[in-house]
């Protein structure tokens, strides 16, 4: 069953670092895509083991951040021309 879960984790975070849509938006789509599978007992396991959304988000922010860094806060952290 972990390694299911971490099959779609995996998965999650694929989709963090190659698409620009929302990180809750992404968690949602994938666990959508389980549900809209035939409900059995493996399925509902698995639903059952996926963590929450607030649990895994730091995760997730992390592999879209490896791509994406964060915008400057204050102007000196702004770099025009490498000066």
């Amino acid at each position: 069953m972990q390694l299911r879960v971490d099959d779609v984790l995996q998965c999650m975070k694929s989709r963090c670092k190659d698409e620009l849509a929302a990180i809750p938006t992404i968690y949602e789509e994938e666990l959508l895509k389980l549900r809209d599978r035939e409900w059995n007992y493996d399925t509902h396991q698995l639903i059952e083991h996926i963590p929450t959304f607030y649990s895994c988000k730091d995760q997730l922010y992390n592999e879209r951040h490896k791509l994406i860094p964060a915008l400057p806060t204050t102007v000196e952290d702004i770099i025009v021309d490498g000066e």
